[in-house]
């Protein structure tokens, strides 16, 4: 049973996640910013840390220990530079998008649309601060209960998410619930 858990939380932790600004200020906000890291292994670029730190103080002295800063190669940089003076992303989106593709990571994280459009159009696989909620409550990390309140209390958050995708994740959230044999 040990080697089990041991096993299900190594392969967890090995997922490479790199996380645009948004998910990060919005789960702190609801107060379970640690979601994030118990998803994967988290790697930022230095403008997402940036970005961070303008809405969330404590990130100026240090972010938390469980962010990996990655700086981008010159290749991508010059890459983050095009895709930024066409106004295609800002900074931190664009750098994020290219750490992904750098560290070659599984996720993306994004609450941002046009970013997560992006990225989609290049092949990443990506998730918001609702996926992270929703992939807690599907390894058992959080019980289904407390996934749905953490899902209304995003929705009064500063993340602006429509009604009905908020209904969208709440519905798969009552999915999980059911075919959950326990």
């Amino acid at each position: 049973m040990g080697a089990a858990v041991a096993e299900e939380t190594s392969r967890r932790r090995t997922r490479r996640i790199v996380s645009n600004t948004g998910p990060l200020p919005h789960l702190h906000e609801i107060g379970r910013q640690e979601l994030i890291a118990e998803a994967g292994d988290i790697y930022v670029p230095d403008a997402v840390v940036s970005e961070v730190s303008v809405r969330i103080s404590s990130w100026r002295q240090m972010p938390p220990e469980w962010i990996c800063i990655v700086s981008l190669s010159a290749s991508l940089r010059q890459q983050t530079d095009e895709w930024i003076s066409n106004r295609e992303l800002d900074r931190g989106e664009a750098e994020a998008i290219a750490l992904t593709k750098q560290l070659n990571a599984d996720w993306f994280l994004t609450d941002d649309n046009a970013a997560r459009t992006f990225a989609v159009s290049m092949g990443l696989r990506v998730r918001g601060s609702l996926g992270v909620v929703l992939c807690a409550a599907e390894t058992k990390r959080v019980s289904y209960s407390d996934a749905e309140g953490y899902l209304d209390r995003l929705s009064e958050s500063s993340l602006w998410i429509a009604d009905e995708v908020i209904h969208a994740a709440k519905v798969v959230l009552h999915e999980y619930r059911e075919s959950d044999p326990t």
